[in-house]
Formats: C-alpha cells, structure tokens, sequence
C-alpha cells in the first residue's frame, strides 16, 4: 500500500482551503488585534473528552485563558476572509490529520527503560524522551 494519495494530500493542504492543526501547537496571535487592544491566540488544549488535542482560542499571550464569549477558529478563519473583502473568499479550515497521529492509541511507545540488569528492588525507569515530553506538556490534569 503507498502512502502517495495522502502525501498529495498533505501537500495540497492550503490549496484545498485546509490548514494543519500541528501548524497551531505554539501560542500564538491569530488574525489583527481590536481596537481596544485586545487579541486572540489559538493553542493547543485537552478536547472535552480529554483523549485528544485541539487547537483552542485564547484571549492571552501564553494561551492559559481560554476565550469565554464562544469564538473558535472557524469564527477567526471567517473573521479573516470577510476581512479579505473578496466576496467569494473561502476561509480555512483546520485539518487534524497528522496532530491526531500524535495522540493515536494504537501507536503507543513505552516509556518504560527495560534494564536486565536491574534488581526487582530498583525502581523503574523512564525514558529520557518520555520525561522531557511531560515537562514541557500543557498537561490535561
């Protein structure tokens, strides 16, 4: 099985009107700020169920306060295409496609450093990929 068709469809990503999620992993400013100043920045956040990620809008800089008036990042991709003022201005949409692979059960690594040598007694240890992954996680705690 080839994974062409789906290269293509990576690659042809923003020409089919879709952006990539993973694109949206780091806090940042999405769209101009208002007149008084203030912004939106969109992030990476726990979905409701808690299984996945998604990219959430936030109304700071670090992305800690989550954006309470319900705008999403369909309302900002919107925002941006009227903004356009191209009356057949399509905007984005957000393609999930590879940040799920990131959070795909089936694919799982173990974080669990095998030692044969240990003693029963000793404590496991963790892979060194595993503890930096944790540290610098938004944590959905």
């Amino acid at each position: 099985q080839t994974c062409y068709p789906t290269c293509q469809n990576i690659e042809n990503m923003e020409e089919n009107g879709y952006l990539d999620a993973s694109e949206f992993i780091e806090c940042q400013q999405l769209g101009d700020a208002n007149d008084d100043g203030s912004a939106y920045y969109t992030g990476p956040m726990c979905s409701n169920g808690g299984t996945k990620i998604k990219i959430g809008v936030f109304t700071d800089d670090l992305c800690t306060e989550f954006a309470e008036d319900g705008t999403d990042v369909d309302t900002l991709f919107q925002a941006q295409a009227d903004a356009e003022g191209d009356a057949n201005a399509v905007p984005f949409r957000l393609s999930y496609h590879l940040l799920k692979k990131v959070h795909d059960s089936s694919n799982c690594v173990s974080c669990l450093v095998e030692d044969n040598d240990a003693d029963a007694n000793d404590d496991a240890e963790v892979a060194e990929v595993c503890e930096e992954l944790y540290e610098e996680a938004a944590k959905c705690e």
